[in-house]
């Protein structure tokens, strides 16, 4: 009787045969990628598209990156750092040339907005309505919790 084997390992190696290996790759790296180019540079880009060398080239394939255009020139400063920490990854030069595409980075974190200051009239508010309140963990709460309704008010 035959020994059971898993659908992946028959049809991996069929599959990266019939890509060339290479997008079976890139595939794996897409996967890996913040474990690859680090936090700052996964928070500020993703893989878009992969395109194989040509027949006849060395010099390896073109890796599109989409960023949002505020982080593009930082991405493409990073751009020989990126592609030579994928090819250690890979262990072969797969990728020689990378490519920026202008667009949405899912995930790409939010700049902050710093809160505004309250008014001299808003924390006197505040301070009065908590005067009475004999807690001080409890009466820092409050505070904190109507400088945010403040706030609040203001969007």
């Amino acid at each position: 009787m035959a020994q059971a084997r898993s659908l992946g390992s028959i049809v991996g190696p069929i599959a990266g045969k019939l890509a060339g290996g290479r997008r079976m790759a890139i595939a794996e790296v897409a996967v890996r990628w913040r474990d690859i180019v680090g936090d700052d540079l996964a928070d500020r880009c993703i893989i878009d598209k992969f395109v194989p060398q040509r027949a006849g080239q060395s010099d390896g394939g073109t890796l599109s990156l989409r960023t949002h255009p505020a982080d593009a020139l930082e991405v493409q400063h990073a751009g020989g750092l990126i592609a030579e920490r994928v090819n250690a990854y890979l262990g072969q030069r797969v990728v020689g040339r990378i490519r920026l595409v202008p667009g949405r980075v899912p995930g790409r974190p939010k700049p902050k907005r710093r809160p505004r200051r309250l008014s001299p009239a808003e924390e006197a508010e505040i301070a009065a309505a908590l005067a009475e309140v004999q807690s001080p963990e409890l009466r820092q709460a409050l505070a904190e919790l109507g400088a945010a309704l403040y706030r609040a008010d203001d969007t």
